[in-house]
């Protein structure tokens, strides 16, 4: 499973087991303020970055879930 927690400072890029075990994390900062074509590219990146660790790991994402926190536009 593939967890992504896109926040005001910070995003992070979580792979973790069924049991809730924390499997590999990637944080970066969230750049709030940029502009959404500039910060989703550098998310998507990240997102292979730690699906290809799991493929490499023999692992396989079976889903994906995303939270985002506070007011959207």
């Amino acid at each position: 499973m593939l967890g992504l927690d896109i926040g005001g400072t910070k995003t992070a890029c979580v792979e973790g087991s069924v049991r809730g075990e924390v499997l590999q994390r990637v944080e970066i900062p969230s750049h709030a303020s940029a502009p959404f074509a500039i910060t989703f590219p550098v998310i998507v990146r990240h997102v292979r970055e730690v699906i290809r660790t799991a493929k490499n790991s023999n692992r396989t994402i079976a889903a994906i879930s995303v939270s985002v926190g506070g007011p959207l536009r």
